[in-house]
């Protein structure tokens, strides 16, 4: 079935293509992970600027420098969640972003009691948020859909690198 899959997706119609690649093994809910991981990103990203200046009162320049610490937390989760999922997890990829998502889920329940304390918390709280959110995005969107493009190619080992292209190009949007 692999190599049937893979051979349809390279010769057929581009929005045929993407209901093909969706109904290979895991891209589907990958893609949906990725969807609302990003969806998160965002919304963190440019709420929180928002959220310091009126809720905390930082002046405008604080509060962007503050929101920062979401996003350099990301660049470190990236690594972060890489090393602790090839070392530690046995390069289980989806499992260690799925723990480091829950993670992320339950600091930001209780960031906004903590954001209050000081702004060294807040930014800590931010940099620790950012990790356990873009660094599983990264993953997902990154290692985990190139890994999915790839097992479709070499199911029946007739694929092309175009259809592992569709595999990623559906799963990170």
């Amino acid at each position: 079935e692999g190599k049937t899959a893979v051979v349809a997706m390279a010769a057929s119609s581009p929005s045929s293509a993407i209901f093909q690649v969706l109904r290979l093994p895991a891209v589907l809910p990958v893609a949906l992970a990725v969807l609302f991981l990003q969806l998160q990103r965002y919304v963190l990203l440019f709420w929180l600027p928002y959220y310091h200046h009126k809720g905390l009162g930082y002046s405008m320049a604080t509060s962007g420098y503050i929101a920062t610490g979401f996003e350099v937390g990301g660049v470190l989760g990236s690594i972060v969640i890489g090393v602790v999922s090839d070392r530690l997890m046995g390069g289980r990829v989806i499992l260690t972003s799925a723990i480091g998502v829950c993670c992320g889920a339950a600091l930001l329940f209780v960031y906004a009691p903590l954001s209050r304390w000081s702004m060294a918390w807040n930014l800590l709280c931010m940099g620790v948020v950012g990790l356990l959110v873009n660094g599983p995005e990264a993953m997902l969107s990154g290692v985990v859909s190139q890994n999915l493009g790839e097992r479709a190619t070499s199911g029946g080992g007739g694929g092309s690198s175009g259809s592992s292209a569709n595999v990623v190009g559906t799963v990170t949007g």
